[in-house]
């Protein structure tokens, strides 16, 4: 178990130069130097590097040949983005266990092989990442998936479920929650083959998802609708470019009445907000009106807060 976490997540996240540059790092051991240093492996698929697709790209504007290759080029992209999506899902779990675990594992191996290595060095490779970092690497993977599933582009409904998903695991790891269950994971997989899968492989494809998950309820409602969405966008777009100062209000009611319909249409309508942009969300509004019922006022930036997490981070379609 943790060699698989250790290989698919912590050495991505030990080596992100490696994988902003699409190539595979390993950790090798020089007897005669005594000491830790890295060294690159050619990739097994070089088509897989960046700089590759690029060229592929340029190609493929000259003609029919250079088309070809960009298709070619997409179809990999497809093929690893399973492992993207796992990544994601890694990223948010690992813990500082699971790095000392893995470091403990390596270090075991390399005993056992008679290895002389600096255990100092090696254990800054297994450093747990900040909050901030992980978020980052998160969004690199989202990128990816986003080119996929516009080049596929078979339901744009479920490649916007899939970037609720991801936004969802990228508020757990913002406000420090744990995710405790892999749902999350499978249901991210389920809607990237849903928008990417023509729909005679989807079938089979969504009847094995629902076969070997069974306690998994993948029709599950992902966001709400809306009639009017460039209202929605324009709200959004104008909460981004507010900042709000300290508010003073000489009648602290009216406002509590305010800030409690937007309470009631997140209770009424839950799948408006992720499950921890939810509770964020409702938390700061009972902080509001203790405050407003107390001084009559907010801090500085709390109604920011509220209004960038109920509009902003609203999921809707």
């Amino acid at each position: 178990m943790i060699k698989t976490r250790f290989s698919k997540a912590i050495l991505p996240l030990a080596f992100t130069t490696a994988i902003s540059g699409g190539m595979l790092v390993k950790t090798t051991v020089d007897n005669n130097k005594n000491e830790i240093k890295t060294e690159q492996r050619a990739k097994t698929n070089p088509i897989e590097n960046p700089a590759v697709l690029g060229t592929i790209f340029t190609l493929g504007l000259f003609g029919t040949a250079g088309a070809a290759a960009l298709g070619r080029a997409v179809d990999l992209r497809y093929k690893t983005s399973h492992e993207k999506i796992e990544d994601i899902f890694n990223f948010a779990t690992l813990n500082n266990s699971d790095y000392q675990e893995a470091f403990e594992e390596v270090c075991k191996e390399l005993d056992k092989k008679g290895e002389v290595y600096d255990k100092e060095e090696l254990k800054k490779l297994y450093t747990p990442k900040s909050k901030e970092e992980i978020l980052n690497l998160i969004d690199m993977n989202k990128a990816h998936l986003r080119r996929v599933t516009e080049n596929c582009n078979q339901d744009k409904r479920a490649a916007i479920e899939l970037n609720y998903l991801i936004e969802e695991i990228k508020s757990a790891v913002k406000y420090g929650y744990e995710i405790k269950s892999d749902d999350i994971k499978y249901q991210m997989l389920y809607r990237f083959d849903k928008a990417t899968l023509p729909e005679k492989e989807w079938t089979k494809k969504e009847k094995q998802y629902k076969a070997d998950h069974p306690e998994i309820d993948f029709d599950k409602q992902i966001g709400v609708p809306l009639e009017k969405k460039w209202q929605h966008y324009a709200k959004a777009a104008l909460v981004k470019t507010f900042e709000c100062k300290e508010i003073t209000i000489e009648n602290p009611e009216d406002f509590i009445k305010l800030i409690n319909e937007i309470k009631e249409r997140i209770e009424a309508e839950p799948e408006i907000l992720n499950q921890y942009d939810r509770k964020e969300c409702l938390d700061r509004i009972n902080r509001a009106e203790g405050l407003l019922e107390a001084f009559g006022k907010f801090p500085q930036g709390l109604w920011q807060e509220i209004l960038n997490i109920y509009i902003v981070n609203q999921r809707s379609y």
